[in-house]
């Protein structure tokens, strides 16, 4: 779904001691893992958002993150460090943007097939670079003029009147792109004073009180048919979200940022295999452009980091 909650941590931070290139490759590896789990956990978002409440499903899977990543500083003597944080506001607002996100994309699932939502998500780094422009005075080089434009182009060829989007659908993907391009621009901030550790573990806070809070009453009781899924959704969110971490520790995020990508593809195929959606020419044309624009930022931003 959200895939990417775990990419703003510092990229190259604690990385291991050997080999740059074979430090790469496990990188790049583990990147590839997480984006198949993503990618499955997204199938069982859109099975099980028939049958329950979107905030349901945020509210179980960050509890159980949130399990997980306190007991892992705890064993490893890092609570009081992954709990303290100076930008407590930050982290928060971002938890609550990047809930907005999970949500919308969730939504999202209810009208349009796996693969159509993740190109049309996938416009958040373009967004992005737009917003870091308005907002962190970033300049506008030619690249990003023409990786917006490209973007721009890939959204239109995909929205096309030939693929008959669910204008509910095609909005909720719209904003879910755009909730985590702003979550994105915040979370350049909060990495300045607080490691990805704490990040997470405001996130799972937001993620677990926000929807116990306010949206309890749209809460179900499980029914023992679905207990697996719910499973399968909390293991391959940790898989996904572990992965992710570790791979950052290895490579630095431009080099993995590309590998996004291919959950367009993962998608698009358990999209086909287990929900029999109909890939339509457009569909894959507009993820194709989508995906070029954003290679196109990756390409031109590693250049500026040789430089």
């Amino acid at each position: 779904m959200e895939g990417r909650l775990i990419q703003i941590g510092r990229a190259g931070h604690g990385a291991a001691k050997t080999s740059p290139n074979r430090n790469a490759q496990l990188g790049i590896t583990l990147m590839i893992i997480a984006t198949v789990f993503f990618s499955f956990q997204d199938g069982v978002t859109k099975t099980l958002i028939q049958h329950y409440s979107i905030w349901e499903l945020v509210f179980v899977r960050f509890c159980v993150l949130l399990v997980v990543v306190t007991l892992a500083a705890t064993l490893t003597g890092g609570l009081k460090a992954m709990v303290r944080s100076g930008s407590k506001g930050l982290h928060l607002l971002r938890g609550v943007i990047l809930i907005g996100e999970i949500v919308l994309v969730g939504q999202a699932y209810r009208y349009l097939g796996l693969a159509e939502v993740m190109t049309i998500f996938h416009l958040f780094p373009v967004i992005g670079v737009v917003m870091a422009v308005v907002f962190l005075k970033e300049k506008l080089a030619l690249t990003t003029i023409v990786s917006l434009l490209l973007g721009l182009v890939g959204l239109a060829v995909a929205m096309a009147p030939a693929n008959d989007l669910n204008v509910q659908g095609l909005a909720c993907a719209l904003g879910a792109a755009f909730f985590y391009a702003t979550y994105i621009v915040l979370t350049r901030f909060a990495s300045v004073c607080d490691g990805p550790a704490t990040s997470i573990f405001y996130i799972c806070l937001v993620g677990m009180l926000v929807p116990a809070v306010l949206f309890f009453g749209t809460f179900k009781p499980i029914q023992p048919e679905h207990f697996g899924l719910f499973g399968m959704l909390c293991a391959f969110n940790i898989v996904a979200q572990s992965s992710v971490v570790v791979a950052l520790s290895f490579a630095r995020a431009s080099l993995l940022q590309p590998i996004n990508y291919l959950q367009i593809v993962w998608t698009g195929l358990i999209g086909f295999w287990i929900f029999a959606d109909t890939l339509t020419f457009n569909t894959i044309l507009g993820g194709v452009l989508i995906a070029g624009a954003g290679m196109i930022l990756v390409v031109s931003n590693a250049r500026r980091e040789i430089t």
